[in-house]
């Protein structure tokens, strides 16, 4: 059994309102105290105590949410701007890191001639009919590799010959259903 459970600020116990709510009152029900030790005005089971947590809790949902839109504008200004987001890039592709006049930093995806040539490979041997399993096994005799350096499989391709990328369209947020950002952009050395 526990005796307390420290937390440093309320919104370290949950974004939502509801789970925050919901944890205290089951921490309540087994008697064990939760303390916020950078916020003690929201310690206690007083009435001014609780409505003081309850207001904390909807502020740091508030935030929460205002600190995911900053995010999600900041990234849309960066995608429109056709930087690289994140994450691996496909095969043919590499990651560039340079700083602007303005002294930013800002990534760009380049292309990487010894992995579009596989690249080129994959489309070809798709448009000739071949299997996905008879590509990754040519390949792999080929001694090709994929980007992070493994063998090619049956299902390595299909995210391959889907992404618009490969067309010149830099695509961010793309999901089943939703429209997503999407802007032409020519790769160096192309």
């Amino acid at each position: 059994k526990w005796d307390a459970i420290l937390i440093y600020h309320t919104s370290r116990l949950a974004r939502n309102p509801t789970i925050s709510f919901g944890t205290h009152e089951l921490a309540n029900l087994n008697q064990v105290p939760i303390i916020f030790t950078s916020q003690p005005q929201c310690n206690g089971y007083s009435t001014a105590t609780i409505l003081t947590r309850g207001i904390q809790f909807l502020i740091d949902e508030n935030q929460s949410l205002t600190n995911s839109d900053f995010t999600h504008d900041t990234m849309c200004l960066k995608a429109k701007g056709g930087c690289f987001l994140g994450g691996i890039p496909p095969l043919g592709f590499d990651v560039v890191e340079y700083k602007t006049k303005s002294g930013l930093k800002r990534k760009e995806l380049v292309i990487n001639e010894k992995e579009a040539n596989t690249v080129r490979k994959i489309f070809q041997m798709y448009l000739a009919g071949i299997s996905y399993s008879d590509m990754a096994e040519e390949l792999n005799r080929q001694g090709l590799k994929t980007k992070r350096g493994g063998k090619f499989f049956k299902n390595s391709f299909y995210e391959i010959l889907i992404r618009e990328k490969y067309t010149g369209t830099y695509t961010w947020n793309l999901a089943p259903g939703q429209k997503s950002l999407r802007k032409r952009f020519q790769p160096e050395g192309n």
